[in-house]
């Protein structure tokens, strides 16, 4: 049966559940927290990681520029998103990466760059950690370039 699934389609059915997961925790979180101030800090600070991917996380800073103290930002947006803020943020960069490794041909060191890691040995290792395969094998997995292997399929996304 795997073998005759698209190559990366675990990976994407993984990443897509984990998706679905989280917005529907946020709809319930909505409900609790729908109107508040709690609300409105955590969007801001998802859209400034958004606009700010191309930057390592500070995400004690970001809290000083929401003007709330970082353990209660902590504490409230791991309550909100399920993950830390600096998880949430680093998230943010896998996914971007992976979408550029699929879509766009730039190197390695220019995704690592262009999402703020500090060397492309670091973002390489990090990618590998989260994603289970390292950003080259990605991009041929996800562009049917490259056949399953058992090691690879033992590797999950862990979201």
């Amino acid at each position: 049966m795997l073998e005759s699934e698209p190559i990366g389609y675990q990976e994407n059915a993984a990443a897509l559940t984990y998706q679905i997961i989280a917005q529907v925790h946020t709809v319930k979180l909505g409900k609790q927290y729908g109107g508040k101030e709690i609300e409105k800090v955590i969007q801001k600070a998802k859209t400034y990681m958004i606009e700010n991917i191309d930057k390592p996380p500070d995400c004690e800073m970001l809290a000083q520029e929401l003007n709330v103290g970082y353990s209660w930002f902590r504490r409230m947006f791991r309550q909100y998103t399920g993950l830390s803020p600096c998880q949430y943020f680093l998230q943010l960069k896998i996914n971007k990466a992976k979408f550029l490794l699929q879509e766009t041909s730039l190197s390695v060191k220019e995704i690592a760059a262009g999402l703020g890691f500090g060397s492309q040995y670091y973002f390489s290792k990090y990618f590998r950690k989260k994603v289970g395969v390292p950003p080259l094998k990605w991009r041929q997995f996800s562009r049917g370039e490259l056949e399953r292997t058992p090691a690879v399929l033992s590797k999950q996304i862990s979201p």
